[in-house]
């Protein structure tokens, strides 16, 4: 991939005493939107030394401004099928192979395209409060507890009120939230932000990028197209 000029190394290290390896791939992919918001493209190379750990190649792509990140190759089409498709597992028939990286990387730069014509939609369309408030309900589930005791359906309002609050914060002074402020791409980034860097402030656990945080990101993307349109 280096050879063919499709993407130079950022950054290579090892983790874990060097049990696993990785290499940071910048491509030549990448768009900008009005007032210089930058999104860049790249492609994580992870290799394991640890049983049961794949062989990962991982694409990604990161709006300069804040370093926050969505898997834009994996969000538009069937993930479990295109996940597996960047995972090498130590075995015979899944080992590692440069035409399954290619192919990842092919489907990583149709995502991104589609990712970026939705980027330029989301900025061009204006989002009232009363919008933002039922996009953060929406996307958080955000729901009152219908049945339950009184202190319970409380205790419910009041985490609901205080996510609700955070949000609408971080909507307001995320990175970049000048670029496009009062647009539906700054609420879809004010979950991004949240989910890669708010919600892991203050504590000792190590960020995750999956889990409920990926797909979380996944949906603010899909409801905010949604909501916009």
């Amino acid at each position: 991939l280096i050879d063919a000029g499709f993407c130079v190394i950022n950054t290579a290290g090892t983790l874990f005493g060097g049990r696993r390896c990785f290499v940071l791939l910048k491509t030549k992919e990448g768009f900008q939107l009005p007032g210089g918001d930058d999104t860049e493209g790249y492609i994580v190379v992870q290799i394991s030394h640890e049983y049961g750990i794949a062989d990962l190649v991982l694409p990604t792509a990161t709006r300069v401004v804040c370093n926050n990140t969505l898997q834009v190759a994996l969000g538009a089409a069937d993930k479990k099928g295109k996940m597996d498709a960047g995972k090498f597992v130590h075995r015979a028939k899944t080992a590692f192979s440069v035409d399954k990286a290619q192919a990842l990387i092919e489907a990583y730069r149709s995502g991104l395209g589609e990712y970026a014509e939705q980027a330029k939609f989301l900025t061009t369309k204006r989002a009232t409060i009363e919008q933002t408030r039922a996009y953060i309900n929406k996307v958080f589930k955000l729901e009152e507890l219908k049945n339950g005791t009184g202190d319970e359906i409380a205790k419910r309002r009041e985490h609901n009120a205080k996510v609700l609050q955070k949000l609408l914060t971080t909507v307001e002074t995320q990175p970049g939230a000048a670029l496009s402020a009062g647009s539906w791409w700054s609420n879809f980034h004010a979950v991004t932000y949240h989910e890669d860097h708010g919600r892991w402030a203050d504590k000792e656990a190590p960020v995750r990028f999956d889990g409920v945080g990926a797909e979380r990101k996944k949906s603010a993307l899909k409801v905010a197209l949604e909501m916009a349109s």
